[in-house]
């Protein structure tokens, strides 16, 4: 179905209305017939069916164009009469995009855009072995931490380190060194995060004696 045609269709003949005499700039109503789910990289989802209203002139067609975040077209102006799938091959916002037209191609449009998340953690490496020992009240310098991911750049990466004393608290590493003044084991915690929240973490035991 796609659509409801001209006013004329509603009357029966002889009622007294004259169609020639309405208006003809109407635009077609998009009613989408489904919701978007929440998508990850490398999954397929669904881009739901849709139909279109216009109450002064026939629809003649409801197309979708589906873009990704690199602007390539996945679905392009395609009727979607029925339901149609894509596969995300990249997070990020992917742009749908409904048109209807009626016979005087005049659109009506319905935009969506589906955030698809990348749950593949950073990868944390250190520039060289953590110490197992220290002395009480020596300072403590820690490698130095580099992340990668597969699909945040570098700048968008949120990374901290955090010591745990033995008395359980923490603080945040500065410098990348921390004096050990009290005696007992140390917790070390490196932490990256990427642009959904896709978390990698790494502890180590400094014991002070």
């Amino acid at each position: 179905m796609v659509g409801f045609y001209s006013v004329d269709s509603y009357f029966r003949a002889g009622q007294n209305f004259d169609v020639s005499k309405t208006s003809t700039k109407s635009r077609p109503t998009v009613k989408v017939l489904g919701d978007f789910d929440t998508v990850e990289v490398g999954e397929e989802f669904t881009i739901p069916a849709a139909i279109a209203f216009d109450f002064m002139n026939e629809v003649k067609s409801v197309t979708v164009t589906v873009t990704a975040p690199d602007g390539s077209a996945l679905l392009n102006n395609v009727d979607i009469s029925k339901v149609k799938t894509v596969t995300a091959n990249m997070c990020g916002n992917y742009k749908i995009v409904y048109v209807a037209k009626n016979k005087q191609n005049a659109e009506g449009k319905k935009t969506f855009t589906v955030n698809v998340l990348d749950r593949v953690a950073p990868e944390i490496l250190l520039s060289s072995a953590i110490q197992e020992a220290a002395v009480l009240n020596s300072v403590v310098i820690l490698p130095t931490m580099t992340v990668t991911d597969d699909n945040t750049n570098a700048e968008d990466i949120t990374t901290y380190i955090y010591c745990i004393a033995p008395n359980g608290w923490w603080s945040k590493v500065e410098n990348n060194r921390f004096v050990a003044d009290k005696k007992g084991t140390y917790m070390v915690v490196y932490y990256a995060s990427d642009r959904d929240n896709a978390i990698a973490v790494k502890t180590f035991s400094i014991v002070v004696k």
